[in-house]
Parts: C-alpha cells; sequence; structure tokens
C-alpha cells in the first residue's frame, strides 16, 4: 500500500465540474521480473488478480467477459450471454424481478460501465454527490456496495482495479485571473476498506489530455499528455505501486495526440495521431532500459482511433461501419466493414475494437435506432483472424429491455 508521507502534493484543487464516465475489462499479458525492476518480462501465465480490469471515457468500456459469458450494458440494465449455451438475458438473479429501477440486480443507471475482476462484474455509479462501486456475482445475485469513491466530476474520469486497489484518476478545472488551468488527480483506494485514499499524483496544467495506463505488477507505466506554453507535451511516468513513488521516465513534443500504448518486453509501442495537415498516424517506440525514443514512420491516416496489439495496429472509424488491420510497418492486411446497413434516417452506427486474445482480435458492432416508437440496438460481437471473421453474439434489445430475438 502507498503510503501518504512520501507523497509530493503539487497542487490541491477544490473546485470540481462536470464528468462522464465509463467502464471497461482487459487483461495484461506482461509481468515485471521481481529481480530487475527495470527489465519487463512476456508471461504465459497471470495470476487472476493481475488481469487488471479497468473503467474509462470510451464506448467500449460498457462491455466485458468471464469465463465464456459476455456482460454489457443496454440501456439502464447490464445483459449477458452466454456463448456456449446461448442463454442471454439481463444479469439479476432475483426471482420474479420485473428488471425495472435500481431494485433490480442488473441496474446500473444512466451513467454505467462494467468491468470483470476476480469473479465478480464490479460498476460504478457517478453523480456530483459522488461515486460508488457496486459488484455482483456472474449468475446475477448478491448485488452489494463496495466503498464509496470520490466524485468523477472533471473530465477524463478512469478508475481501475488491480491487485485488492482501486486506482482513479480524473481532471478538474479552474480559473485563477482570467487563466484557465486543469488539475489531473489520482488516488488509491483500498477496496476493502473505506479508509480515505491516498494521494498519488497531483499536478496543475494549461491543458490535460486523456491519460494511458499499463499495469505490470506492481507498477504503473503511464502516458500523460499535456498542453503547457501553447506547446503538446507528452510525460511518460513509472508509479511504484508500494510506496507511490512517480518517477518520470521521457518528456518532450511528439508533434500530435495519443490514442494508446503496448508494452512488449522492454519497448513501448504509443499510437501517435498527427494533426497537422492532412491527418497522419505513426508508431512511437521507447525503449524503456535505453530511455530513447524512436519516431516510426507514418501510415495511412483516417478519422478514428488506432490500438496496437502484438501483432496488428488496428483501426476503428469514428461512429462508422468500418474497420483497418494493419501489422507494425503499416501493411493493411484487412479493411472494410462487418455488416450493411440499410438506409434508416434513425440509425447511429458503431464499429469499436474491444481488444486481442491469442492473436484473434475482437470487435463490438452497434446498430441504434428508432423502430415502433421506441429505442432499438442490434450488438454483434465480432471474432477476426487472418482466416476468417465470425460472430460470437447477436444481442437484440428495445427501449423497455425486452430483447426480441
Amino acid at each position: 500500500m502507498c503510503q501518504s508521507n512520501t507523497v509530493k502534493q503539487i497542487v490541491l484543487l477544490v473546485i470540481m465540474c462536470l464528468c462522464l464516465a465509463s467502464c471497461s475489462a482487459s487483461r495484461e499479458s506482461n509481468t515485471i521480473n521481481a529481480n530487475d525492476s527495470s527489465s519487463i518480462k512476456s508471461s504465459e501465465e497471470s495470476s487472476p488478480l493481475d488481469e487488471q480490469a479497468q473503467y474509462n471515457v470510451r464506448v467500449w468500456d460498457k462491455m466485458c467477459e468471464m469465463d465464456g459469458v459476455y456482460y454489457f450494458v443496454m440501456g439502464t440494465s447490464i445483459h449477458y450471454c452466454d456463448q456456449v449455451s446461448g442463454q442471454y438475458g439481463v444479469l439479476c438473479g432475483k426471482p420474479e424481478c420485473e428488471h425495472k429501477g435500481s431494485s433490480c440486480n442488473g441496474y446500473v443507471g444512466p451513467e454505467n460501465c462494467l468491468a470483470a475482476y476476480d469473479g465478480k462484474i464490479y460498476t460504478i455509479a457517478s453523480s456530483l454527490a459522488g461515486t460508488k462501486l457496486y459488484r455482483v456475482n456472474p449468475d446475477g445475485t448478491n448485488r452489494e456496495e463496495v466503498r464509496e469513491l470520490d466524485s468523477l466530476d472533471g473530465g477524463n474520469g478512469r478508475v481501475y482495479i488491480h491487485r485488492g486497489y482501486v486506482y482513479m484518476s480524473k481532471d478538474t478545472q479552474q480559473v485563477v485571473n482570467g487563466q484557465t488551468s486543469t488539475t489531473f488527480h489520482m488516488y488509491q483506494y483500498e477496496l476493502g476498506s473505506n479508509e480515505e485514499p491516498v494521494v498519488v499524483m497531483e499536478e496543475t496544467h494549461e491543458y490535460i489530455e486523456i491519460p494511458f495506463y499499463h499495469f505490470v505488477n506492481d507498477e504503473i507505466y503511464m502516458i500523460l499528455p499535456y498542453v503547457d506554453n501553447n506547446q503538446r507535451i507528452i510525460s511518460i511516468r513509472k508509479i511504484d505501486l508500494s510506496n507511490c513513488d512517480v518517477e518520470e521516465l521521457w518528456v518532450g513534443d511528439v508533434g500530435g495526440s495519443i490514442t494508446n500504448f503496448l508494452i512488449d518486453k522492454d519497448v513501448m509501442y504509443i499510437a501517435n495521431e498527427l494533426e497537422k495537415g492532412e491527418r497522419e498516424v505513426r508508431i512511437l517506440q521507447y525503449d524503456i532500459t535505453k530511455n530513447t525514443m524512436e519516431y516510426g514512420s507514418k501510415l495511412r491516416g483516417a478519422k478514428g482511433e488506432y490500438h496496437i496489439t502484438s501483432e496488428y495496429i488496428v483501426f476503428a472509424a469514428d461512429i462508422s461501419n468500418t474497420y483497418m488491420i494493419m501489422d507494425h510497418s503499416g501493411k493493411i492486411f484487412d479493411e472494410g466493414s462487418f455488416f450493411k446497413v440499410e438506409g434508416d434516417p434513425t440509425s447511429t452506427v458503431e464499429c469499436v475494437y474491444i481488444g486481442e486474445d491469442d492473436g484473434a482480435l475482437f470487435f463490438q458492432w452497434l446498430n441504434s435506432y428508432t423502430k415502433n416508437s421506441r429505442f432499438c440496438s442490434d450488438m454483434y460481437i465480432v471474432k477476426w483472424t487472418p482466416d476468417s471473421v465470425d460472430v460470437l453474439v447477436e444481442y437484440n434489445y428495445v427501449a423497455d429491455g425486452v430483447v426480441y430475438s
């Protein structure tokens, strides 16, 4: 556990603003060699407690998977779909429950998110008064409040569960003498306690963009992008979770924004979107042991988000039905759309990259529209490999909670 007397508090902030928070689950395949803190090794085996559950602001954070069952949010309820048995429905183990309102075990409210961690499904309920962390069994029984967290009001809210602790980060803004600035906050909470959190980081810049994290045993590797003096900077940090010591490994201007990063052995691969002139993308390579940054060649650009996996660069378009898959050199393996949508003026289509598992890539395809004056969604989970594209889950939903297929 972090010791609060080792934390250097740079700026304390009390002014809070409005935020949006959501969540996801992901698996980390990298562990750190306990005998050599400077070397990151790949591991094929990991403890369930090393598999991080992370909450953040992205669309795909409203879905997670555990033991072959997919859990996702539709409306204000958690739904499940077992890809083996084919069973699906609202995640509620209460007999004769009508699945309406907060008394339902599957209820998550309008501001919601999901994560799978240590055999439980976690969710948060956020308001201006604060944030509460809940969990429920995978069969929909025993929904309980775990603990209270700080309010996520502000921006770029994230909540991570890792090795028995909850890590929250957020931004808050303030105006002093007509100048606007943003303060980044990061806290550590004990998962099974309501003790006050430990402040891991607090620092202020003119503007702070979305931070990115990679948990490796008792350390966090993070990228904090910010703007000072009209210059866009990225700062690569390493946080020792045993004492909350924060070390800045590299800082500099990379000429664009960051969408995510991957650590493979001793190299951090960073997706860097350039916004000067025509939109371009390149992959940065930061060598952790040598403390060197290499600027890769520019790749084909488009409006959307790029994600780096161990083998691929995955592109998913912003609010569109298209994807593109490349290797790390930019060679395109596949591109296109998974489904065709007829011309419905009420329809909104999203193709969202979810994650990677054993060389396969997973996407969530969501078509939202109005039918008979009710909001409807068709949701598919798609598995992509170089040899095939398979639909694992098909789920159809209308606003009153009725599954119609």
